[in-house]
Parts: structure tokens; sequence; C-alpha cells
């Protein structure tokens, strides 16, 4: 459950947002969740920038979405085509799980 809301932040209809704010309230889950749900709509796409490179790689790459999957989101907003989302090779794919295992393909990035 997201506590950040988007909502006012996205009335201003800008090409850009930045948002600057308290730790652990929610920004990420609700600006990850926000840009699945325009990929799942029209196709959009969202860049996710840290400042340190060490910040998306590895386990911690495949955590950015972890909240996300844990809370069935992904599910929900693809509507039972995907239940989770791979890291790997620096992109993040779609994918679904067989015995623990990510099922993807590269048109799921």
């Amino acid at each position: 459950m997201s506590y950040y809301s988007l909502k006012n932040i996205l009335k201003k209809n800008a090409v850009y947002n930045v948002i600057f704010g308290e730790r652990s309230n929610g920004k990420t889950y609700a600006t990850l969740k926000h840009g699945l749900e325009q990929y799942f709509k029209d196709g959009s796409q969202l860049a996710y920038i840290r400042r340190w490179k060490e910040d998306i790689t590895g386990k911690r790459g495949q955590a950015v979405f972890s909240a996300l999957v844990e809370n069935n989101e992904i599910e929900k907003l693809s509507d039972g085509k995907f239940t989770g989302i791979h890291y790997y090779t620096g992109k993040f794919f779609l994918c679904n799980y067989d015995n623990g295992k990510p099922i993807y393909s590269d048109s799921d990035v």
C-alpha cells in the first residue's frame, strides 16, 4: 500500500517531475506503480534514475520492484498476464515464475 500520493504533482502535467520528501514514505513505490499503470495503459516507458550505479545493480536492481511484486500489483495491473519483474543485464522484464525461476522474453522488457 502506497502512502505517498502523486495526485497533486500529476496535476501539473509537466514533462518532468522532481519529488523531494522524507525517507520511506512511499515515493518510489508510488512512482513505480504509476509508471507501470501507464505502461499497461498505453505503452509509456519509465526511467528509473539513481545517483550511484551500485544502487541499481545485482540484488539491489532485483529489489527495486519487490514491494509491488509482494503486494500483487504486477498481477493486478497486467490483468493476470504477469506476476513479477525480473532484473537482468541492466533491464527490467515482466515475468512469471516457474518453481522460483523467472520466465520472460525480450518483448517483456
